[in-house]
């Protein structure tokens, strides 16, 4: 099931959450059919494959917060945390199991529980969300795009946990029974771009008259672009039947650096397939 909701530190105590416990973690996300890359700022909406690991302890109703503005969903909107989830539970269905359905007073638990032993003993199932809205930015040095989330369960079975039924019962059964990605947990194979624009600022010229165009890269990613790190960013702009480039210059602001003007900034770069390295943009 997938649906939004507000985020995971709706514990039962209304509060932050304290993500520290490693029964149940999410060791990896896949995108389902790209894209391959993604630019900045903007939002975009995937279909992701969620490896869910699980210890030797059974573990009951587990939930997965999946952030819609990339902020944390550990932590309340007023503390900075994530305004609103993509949320999903994990199905009563192999490879996952159904440790406690009851029913419970009357009620069936139908969301899906765990441990070691699922998927012959490996602890590990797959999880498809479809769907999933998402900011796209990036995270430290990676370069790639980063989804905050938080997976949650309840220690205890029905019915001295909670009856769990759809995707608004799962919460951890206290601020510590959940688990926050890591960099490497929460890191998709998804590049984050740079902001790209390029106009002359007019809609119609004369064969033979010269014009000159702006273009604009603007640092939307989220990290810094050095050529320090694996994050630099590679400017190039092609060559055009009938257009003749006779130059080009840079101007940086707001922390950008430009490339050595006569070296690495000349046209014959800029249009080649190697293009023209950006020293740093923050």
């Amino acid at each position: 099931m997938l649906s939004s909701r507000p985020n995971a530190r709706q514990s039962v105590t209304g509060s932050d959450l304290n993500c520290t416990a490693n029964d149940v973690n999410i060791t990896g996300i896949t995108v389902v059919g790209g894209p391959a890359a993604c630019t900045g700022g903007q939002n975009i909406t995937l279909d992701l494959d969620l490896t869910v690991q699980f210890g030797s302890a059974n573990r009951y109703d587990v939930g997965i917060f999946i952030s819609n503005d990339g902020k944390s969903p550990q932590s309340l909107p007023a503390n900075g945390g994530a305004a609103s989830c993509s949320v999903a539970i994990l199905p009563p269905t192999s490879p996952f199991l159904d440790l406690d359905p009851g029913p419970w007073s009357g009620t069936r638990d139908t969301c899906g529980d765990g441990n070691g032993a699922i998927r012959g003993g490996t602890g590990n199932g797959v999880l498809r969300m479809t769907g999933v809205s998402v900011p796209c930015q990036a995270l430290a040095t990676t370069g790639k795009l980063f989804i905050p989330f938080v997976v949650s369960w309840d220690q205890q079975s029905s019915p001295s946990g909670r009856t769990c039924t759809s995707i608004n019962d799962p919460v951890p059964g206290g601020p510590a029974k959940c688990n926050a990605p890591t960099v490497a947990q929460g890191s998709v194979d998804v590049i984050v771009l740079p902001t790209i624009s390029k106009t002359d600022g007019i809609t119609s010229i004369t064969p033979g008259d010269a014009t000159s165009y702006t273009i604009t890269i603007s640092n939307s990613t989220g990290i810094a672009l050095s050529t320090a790190n694996s994050n630099a960013a590679v400017f190039k702009d092609p060559a055009v039947s009938n257009l003749n480039v006779s130059s080009v210059t840079c101007l940086a602001s707001g922390g950008a650096t430009c490339p050595s003007a006569g070296t690495a900034l000349t046209v014959a770069n800029m249009q080649s397939a190697s293009g023209v390295t950006i020293p740093g943009c923050r």
